[in-house]
């Protein structure tokens, strides 16, 4: 049977491993040079690691700004966004954008609706037809620049990309032993994703770290490690993220009563299984040579770190600052303008503003340790048009005081905070607690 124990392992900040993977971070430029991650001491409640400042920073300073190591566009959300799937920056233009949409919506909206123009009827279908034929464009598209969409370059319908740098670094990535046009058993793979759709589409995300892990242990076995030693330092990424089963460690939602709670996590560890299973049969040669990668027990834990560490992502969309900006016009040219985008508007009724939400894991973010009277927050920009996380002061902070963020809401008394927290398996004796309740 194969050994998960030593994945599950978070590195000591003074093994080889964490020195080599920080580093390795800070040369990239991932790691800022004010920033250090250590052992938190004696005189906190936190054990392990923490992110610690190496200057004094001044309230709504920017800390850090981070691609996410790993990220997902939610499978409900594909219906309205078409995306890069490697950064999840929109492509493809304004046409394209609403093309998806509209083409794609589930209950055929946009069938009927029409708009008045100089007393004829112009129906949305008729528009459409035009995008789809070019002889049509939307006016002022040129406010609204995108990049063109970058097929898969295994030729899979699963994924598109902004860029060939996005394309290049996701297939070598991870989607290579991903794309269904590539694996030995696509029918399974197609299962596999068909299933985390309907279920929970996390076990995507999670078989982005396995598929990344493989490719790299791959080439590290290349390079003369043995096939234990591969894994093991491909995994460094992901083994600095705190981890727990993600049956055992998922709050229980408040319409499953205390009664029935071993039969939710039941449920979701027998959902997790039938998804792991699923992508053994997808990728049996990897799931043969690298067997720890393939365990349940590491398939629970990297969506149980998902559930504890990672931040939701949502970036506005483009279709709608473009409704907005025709909206805004002077007449006579705000009419014109309408003619042609009232009928789409319609159509799209409130689908018209959906951002492009998703999920991510980071690198350094995960590294921050929770206060409930925390000095920085973590962020999403909303005008670079990808899925970077900001970390940003709340106050001030001085040179050699730790970094905090908080995990929970705020707004919650010190007994439901503690509770709250105990689902990420600790305890919070911070400042805040301590004044709310002393021990």
């Amino acid at each position: 049977m194969a050994d998960v124990q030593p994945l599950l392992r978070v590195p000591d900040a003074s093994s080889e491993s964490f020195r080599r993977y920080f580093e390795g971070l800070r040369s990239r430029g991932v790691l800022p040079e004010h920033l250090s991650v250590r052992n938190c001491g004696s005189d906190t409640c936190t054990s392990g690691k923490g992110i610690f400042s190496q200057v004094d920073l001044e309230k709504d300073a920017l800390i850090l700004r981070e691609k996410p190591l790993v990220t997902m566009q939610h499978a409900e959300n594909k219906w309205h966004c078409l995306v890069c799937s490697h950064c999840l920056r929109f492509v493809g233009g304004l046409e394209a954008q609403l093309l998806h949409r509209l083409d794609r919506a589930k209950d055929g909206a946009c069938r009927g609706s029409s708009s008045a123009n100089g007393g004829n009827q112009v129906t949305c279908d008729e528009i459409l037809l035009a995008l789809k034929n070019g002889s049509k464009l939307l006016p002022h598209r040129e406010e609204f620049p995108m990049p063109a969409l970058i097929p898969c370059p295994g030729g899979c319908d699963e994924a598109q990309y902004c860029s060939q740098q996005c394309a290049q670094e996701a297939w070598e990535g991870y989607h290579s032993i991903l794309c269904v046009s590539q694996v030995a058993n696509p029918s399974k793979m197609i299962e596999f994703y068909a299933h985390a759709d309907e279920t929970n589409d996390i076990f995507n995300l999670a078989a982005l770290v396995v598929a990344k892990t493989v490719l790299a242990a791959t080439k590290y076995a290349k390079e003369g490690a043995s096939d234990e030693e591969a894994v093991g330092r491909a995994w460094e990424p992901f083994s600095m993220g705190w981890k727990a089963l993600w049956w055992e460690s998922v709050g229980l939602p408040d319409d499953v009563p205390i009664s029935e709670e071993e039969d939710f996590r039941n449920q979701l560890q027998k959902l997790a299984e039938d998804s792991l299973e699923m992508l053994r049969h997808a990728l049996e040669e990897p799931a043969v040579r690298f067997p720890a990668l393939f365990t349940l027990e590491l398939w629970g834990n990297i969506i149980g770190m998902f559930e504890l560490n990672n931040l939701d992502v949502s970036i506005p969309s483009p279709v709608e600052d473009y409704f907005l900006f025709i909206d805004e016009l002077e007449e006579p040219e705000r009419s014109k303008a309408m003619q042609i985008t009232q009928p789409m508007l319609d159509a799209l009724d409130k689908a018209y503003d959906e951002p492009c939400s998703g999920s991510a894991f980071y690198a350094v973010h995960s590294c921050l340790n929770h206060s409930c009277d925390p000095n920085t927050a973590a962020l999403l920009p909303e005008n670079d048009g990808e899925a970077q996380a900001i970390i940003q002061c709340l106050k001030p902070i001085a040179k050699g005081e730790e970094l905090t963020i908080s995990y929970i809401d705020l707004d919650a008394g010190w007994e439901e905070r503690q509770e709250m927290l105990a689902d990420y398996g600790f305890h919070c004796c911070c400042n805040r607690c301590q004044d709310e309740h002393p021990p």
